[in-house]
């Protein structure tokens, strides 16, 4: 996974206003030692000042808080992955495998996890598609989220 690229990721401008990103640290209440701010005109999500990472607003809305679960970084971690890279469903699929391992008292880890999923790259972007033969253990997961990146 790791030869995956950012290249065209680095090429998707933010639109985040000051006023968006305001209404974003209210509605998630983002801790100001977060420091939180938009990205300046122009600024990729892949070229965050260094001590900064940039993520969809969408992975918010996907359940997404902070700090973030260190599992998370070691997906990232073992995959070679930029957070930019993950897709709002892919990301989703962490959190439910994150939820399902709390539920059943599970010390989630990067085998299990490979055990039901695997990562799929279309481009940039990855997300993770169910290993075949297993059947979802959750529904409602939108198809496809139009306007994330």
């Amino acid at each position: 996974m790791a030869s995956t690229g950012i290249s065209h990721i680095r090429t998707i401008r933010s639109k985040l206003s000051v006023r968006s990103m305001s209404s974003i640290v209210r509605k998630y209440d983002i801790d100001a030692k977060f420091h939180p701010r938009p990205p300046g005109p122009g600024d990729a999500i892949a070229n965050a000042p260094k001590d900064f990472v940039g993520v969809y607003r969408v992975f918010f809305k996907s359940g997404l808080r902070l700090p973030a679960l260190d599992f998370l970084e070691t997906i990232l971690d073992y995959y070679g992955l930029h957070i930019a890279q993950i897709t709002p469903n892919g990301f989703r699929k962490i959190l439910c495998f994150l939820l399902l391992c709390i539920a059943l008292d599970i010390v989630p880890s990067i085998t299990i996890f490979r055990h039901f999923y695997l990562p799929m790259s279309n481009g940039d972007w990855v997300s993770f598609f169910l290993c075949h033969g297993l059947v979802e253990l959750y529904d409602s997961l939108p198809t496809s989220i139009k306007y994330w990146k």
